[in-house]
Order: structure tokens, then C-alpha cells, then sequence
């Protein structure tokens, strides 16, 4: 683990499994298949990093372009919605049935009025 300085406020936490980062131009190229191009000023926010494997094209005041991140993050959350969403609709389906049921037992009583 690699923790580098940004500022007196921001601490950017590189996980890299081997131990020598070499500088090509104004790209490093980390053994942990994470890629920072360009960092154009000092206020960086990174919200999410999966696993080992993300390209970060440009960074500038806040500004994230991410132009690749790791397909088994994207799986996992993609994952995660698709639970929610069935649950939900598990649950709206649920609910209609119950009242579809309880419509069936007012036909049922209200007939011999």
C-alpha cells in the first residue's frame, strides 16, 4: 500500500501489489493495473476504486473522467440493482395478489345480498 499526498486535506491511497512504479511521460503505470495520466490540480475525489483494475484518464478540480472500470464491479452492482428490483417487484406482485384475493372473498360473501 502506497499512500501519497495530495494536499494538507486530500490523501490518495494507492493499493499496488509490487513494489516499482515506473513513470512513462506523464503516465505511472502501477503493477496493480492502476493508470493516472494526468492530475491537473490538487482537489481529487475518488468515490469508488474496484478491486485492482481502473483507468482514470483525467482528473481536474473535482472533475473525474473515468473512462474504464473493472467488469466485476460493474457485475456485482449490476447484481445488487437486479436483487433490489426483483425483490421489489416480488413484493408489488405479492401485494396485487393479495388484493385480487381479497376481491374474490367480497364476490364470494356479497353474492347472497
Amino acid at each position: 500500500m502506497e499512500t501519497i499526498r495530495i494536499d494538507s486535506q486530500m490523501l490518495l491511497v494507492i493499493h499496488r501489489r509490487g513494489s516499482a512504479a515506473s513513470e512513462l511521460g506523464t503516465c505511472q503505470v502501477y503493477s496493480s493495473n492502476i493508470y493516472i495520466s494526468y492530475i491537473c490540480s490538487s482537489n481529487i475525489y475518488i468515490s469508488y476504486i474496484c478491486s485492482s483494475n481502473i483507468y482514470i484518464s483525467y482528473i481536474c478540480s473535482s472533475n473525474i473522467y473515468i473512462s474504464y472500470i473493472c467488469t466485476d464491479c460493474m457485475y456485482k452492482a449490476f447484481r445488487i440493482y437486479a436483487i433490489y428490483i426483483i425483490y421489489i417487484i416480488y413484493i408489488l406482485h405479492y401485494l396485487h395478489y393479495l388484493h385480487y384475493i381479497n376481491y374474490l372473498h367480497y364476490l364470494y360473501y356479497f353474492r347472497y345480498l
